[in-house]
């Protein structure tokens, strides 16, 4: 008897780039959408951080180019709008190839030839907007989409977009592990101070810290991510300030199970305010300093952060005053740590605002169009 052949599964795009936090969200759904029944292919760009990122998930990838759009007249405009049209036709023939049942974009300006492309396939289209101000592409994208996914609850978008919105959080590589590890990354047992630098705006919040390591390492030991790009920068002054190795560990980037090491054992933390990291500390329920990028895209990062602080979640903070009272960082720092009333307030309040179920609830929406 011949042996039966198994049917195929269906094929999603998970289309994200450009930065950790377009595609980090999207890796965090592999696994449960492979458990689901579908076969998922990553679509991102060819920066050495999208390549550290997808290879820590295994995950079929394709990588295309997107033209980043300057929000201002720029001498690169003809090569970005080359690099566009570039990235149409390479989405043309990605959907050609694969025909994927559905397409799962995650803003940024990678996604919008390959939404404009599925668009024209009459392909379904789902985004998801991670941040508490749609940004420009997702503001495109929601025009031909089939349902908008968002971050924070539908209410903080504005009316002309409610309709396509459905609210499901921001999905985690990982959830808090339920017993804390015994210091494998920071190897002290002082308190922690946990700084996350991130992708983007990383030299001013490091130089913030820099300024206050002398102050704050009298009574902590602090764990410092700096992102890649900034790490040369930072270990040279740092050097400069004889800071004792267990007072002070520098770090340009961590895998994402030494990440979450590491944040499990922070007693407090400093970050700026992307979704990812706002989420990351809602569910390891952290005490935060919070540190908007004031140059983020339509300000996302101040809408994301007035939404925790309008709930008494984090200490929000602004880097112009930082920048303007040297001081002042490692006096709120210091202050947090002094009054332990104070950070388990902030711990359950920021509790309040994780979404657990995230993948769980993305899978569920998606699950009509698996059949076709």
């Amino acid at each position: 008897m011949a042996k039966a052949q198994s049917t195929p599964k269906p094929i999603i795009f998970l289309v994200g780039g450009g930065s950790g936090g377009h595609l980090v969200p999207l890796l965090a759904l592999v696994p449960a959408l492979k458990s689901a029944g579908w076969r998922p292919i990553v679509i991102t760009g060819y920066s050495a951080l999208e390549k550290q990122l997808v290879a820590e998930t295994k995950v079929a990838t394709v990588s295309v180019l997107a033209g980043k759009w300057p929000r201002y007249f720029s001498w690169r405009l003809p090569l970005e709008l080359a690099k566009f049209g570039l990235g149409l036709l390479q989405a043309f023939g990605l959907i050609l190839k694969y025909q994927p049942r559905l397409i799962l974009t995650k803003g940024g300006y990678l996604a919008l030839p390959m939404a404009m492309m599925t668009w024209l396939f009459g392909k379904p289209l789902i985004a998801h907007e991670s941040d508490a101000e749609l940004g420009l592409t997702n503001r495109l994208i929601a025009r031909l989409a089939r349902l908008v996914l968002v971050g924070y609850p539908v209410s903080t978008y504005p009316n002309q977009w409610r309709a396509k919105l459905n609210f499901v959080g921001q999905p985690l590589r990982q959830q808090p592990l339920p017993q804390q590890p015994s210091r494998p990354v920071t190897g002290s047992r002082l308190p922690n101070l946990m700084v996350i630098g991130g992708s983007q705006g990383a030299v001013a919040l490091n130089s913030l810290i820099l300024e206050a390591l002398p102050k704050l390492t009298e009574e902590l030991a602090v764990t410092h991510l700096t992102g890649q790009f900034d790490y040369a920068r930072v270990q040279t002054a740092s050097e400069g300030l004889s800071l004792a190795p267990d007072r002070y560990r520098l770090l340009s980037t961590l895998t994402a199970e030494k990440y979450y090491q590491a944040l499990t054992e922070a007693t407090i933390v400093v970050s700026r305010a992307g979704a990812n990291s706002l989420a990351e500390l809602a569910s390891w329920r952290k005490p935060s300093l919070v540190i908007p990028l004031p140059t983020a895209a339509q300000d996302h990062q101040r809408a994301n952060a007035r939404y925790f602080w309008q709930r008494e979640a984090i200490i929000y903070l602004e880097q112009a005053d930082l920048q303007a009272q040297p001081d002042r960082l490692a006096q709120e720092i210091l202050s947090l740590l002094s009054k332990p009333e104070r950070r388990q307030e902030l711990s359950r309040n920021i509790y309040k605002l994780a979404t657990p179920k995230t993948i769980d609830r993305i899978v569920e929406l998606l699950q009509p169009w698996q059949k076709g």
